[in-house]
């Protein structure tokens, strides 16, 4: 049903036909012209029938301004912006109605995998992150949801610390399971410069790229847990806490699937 529509939904939709039928969304000069969005959700999830312009419409009024929130949450991360393609283009006069793709929105759209899509509802992004928490353990789990409600709460700061701590978790979660004694990992941990001795310890004997690209997911998520901890004013965000769990997003699907690697366990299917 249309009132089911959420801003995810309609996100979802907009990034998944500018893939898929690019040409059938540019009118009026701009790469995205939103009535066609809709007009084509609606069809194919078949709200309406592909010639019933009165269904159209009124299906249209109902779902218009959930895809008008979806797209200014695709400006406001950088993927579109309001406006006609070029000057050469032709504008309707619709306020709202057209959108282009910004140069980094193209580079977004042809490398982003639709796992990695952050969503703008913090029900979602929790349940995503929990799904972690069976395999990375409850101190992960805790972690990640302190840092989805700080972020709700504008609190980007305790955000981007809780981030830190959650890839710390996903960190101590591998080096466990390889070695298969937690106090010995807990031992090395708790002393001095112990972050980095673990994280040596599991990588030591991954190959690459995978052992770099762990470091890179732990070292930027740590930077901000460090800057956090710090007694000193910090310049931390907004923009920094949506990088963040988005960074601890894709930490938490990298180990996931890399898993029997990191780990050394024979691979199962989850």
């Amino acid at each position: 049903m249309a009132t089911d529509l959420s801003v995810d939904d309609a996100m979802g939709a907009i990034m998944e036909q500018i893939r898929t039928r690019p040409t059938e969304l540019r009118n009026y000069g701009y790469d995205v012209y939103l009535p066609m969005v809709w007009n084509r959700y609606a069809i194919d999830n078949e709200m309406v029938l592909a010639g019933d312009r009165y269904a159209l419409d009124r299906v249209g009024r109902q779902v218009s301004g959930t895809f008008y929130a979806a797209a200014w949450e695709l400006c406001r991360r950088g993927i579109l912006r309001p406006g006609i393609s070029n000057v050469a283009g032709q504008s309707d006069g619709g306020g709202g109605n057209g959108y282009s793709i910004t140069p980094m929105g193209e580079r977004w759209l042809a490398a982003a995998d639709p796992r990695f899509h952050i969503p703008t509802e913090p029900a979602r992004l929790a349940v995503i992150l929990a799904g972690f928490a069976s395999r990375f353990g409850p101190g992960f789990g805790q972690r990640a949801q302190e840092a989805v409600k700080c972020y709700n709460a504008i609190a980007y700061l305790a955000c981007c610390a809780m981030c830190g701590a959650a890839a710390e978790s996903i960190l101590l979660a591998a080096a466990i399971a390889r070695r298969g004694a937690s106090n010995s990992v807990l031992r090395d941990y708790r002393a001095g410069g112990g972050r980095a001795r673990v994280a040596n310890s599991l990588l030591g004997q991954i190959g690459e790229p995978t052992s770099s690209r762990f470091r890179t997911f732990l070292d930027l998520l740590n930077y901000w847990r460090d800057d956090s901890s710090h007694g000193i004013a910090s310049t931390i965000d907004e923009p920094e806490a949506f990088d963040a769990l988005s960074r601890l997003m894709r930490f938490g699907h990298f180990v996931n699937d890399h898993w029997p690697a990191l780990t050394g366990e024979v691979a199962q299917d989850r």
